[in-house]
């Protein structure tokens, strides 16, 4: 639970004022445009590596680039505390799913991914 609580909880507080400003200075339309292109960045390593490339320095200034992204998303759009509810209803259905998973003899799980498939 302790982690899952670290998950929930733990935000770019000490860089929000930093995160506040890039908003105010390059405008909400842009940071928009800015997470599809970080994410975007992200998806096109993540298929590198798929195909062999060893590139998990690139995942992971990838991955801060999308983190600090979706931090400026919750801010615009005023969501942090629904999606920090939203991370902790999907990791309970996630724990259950496992345990439904660990108690099935070597079948498929509903879902392979962490979110499942119901948005």
């Amino acid at each position: 639970m302790a982690d899952r609580e670290k998950v929930v909880n733990d935000t770019c507080q000490p860089a929000d004022s930093v995160i506040e400003r890039a908003i105010k200075t390059f405008g909400v339309e842009n940071q928009l445009w800015m997470v599809i292109e970080e994410m975007s960045e992200l998806a096109k390593e993540i298929c590198k590596h798929k195909r062999g490339f060893d590139n998990a320095n690139n995942i992971a200034d990838e991955t801060a680039d999308v983190l600090i992204m979706l931090e400026q998303v919750k801010i615009i759009f005023g969501i942090s505390r629904k999606v920090n509810e939203r991370i902790e209803y999907k990791l309970n259905r996630l724990e259950n799913r496992l345990a439904v998973k660990g108690n099935d003899a070597g079948g498929e799980a509903e879902s392979g991914h962490c979110g499942g498939g119901d948005g």
